[in-house]
């Protein structure tokens, strides 16, 4: 990605790729925000939205790199940052179609054990969401 002095931005070739620097907020196509900073903590939406912007979200992991910037909070939102409920939304339709699938007759065991480890993995990610709801 290319930096821009005057404006304090970088940008792809296209220009659909953005960060701003200042902002610390990445944004795909102008309106979708994938990176963002909420209550002073830098949040990457690494939910796959589309190809392009699946391409995006790799190409900014790697000027956040380059940037110093190695720890970041990572969720899925669908909406984009700028839409944290839809995080939310996204992680309860999961947790649902796991416990449907857990309560299935004849399901293995191991595979219960498995969705029970995806369903805890889901329930941490939206009190994370939540947490950031609650700072802003």
């Amino acid at each position: 990605m290319k930096y821009f002095k005057r404006a304090n931005i970088y940008k792809n070739s296209t220009g659909t790729n953005t960060f701003y620097v200042e902002e610390q907020c990445a944004t795909s196509y102008g309106w979708w925000e994938y990176v963002k900073r909420i209550n002073g903590q830098l949040v990457f939406n690494n939910y796959t939205y589309s190809n392009s912007t699946t391409n995006h979200q790799s190409a900014m992991r790697s000027l956040l790199r380059d940037l110093g910037y190695h720890s970041y909070l990572i969720i899925e939102a669908p909406g984009g940052l700028q839409d944290l409920d839809s995080a939310i939304k996204y992680y309860k339709s999961k947790i649902e179609n796991l416990r449907a699938a857990m309560a299935k007759p004849r399901t293995r065991k191991a595979k219960n054990a498995e969705r029970q480890s995806d369903i805890n993995f889901y329930e941490s990610k939206m009190s994370e969401v939540f947490a950031l709801q609650k700072g802003a």
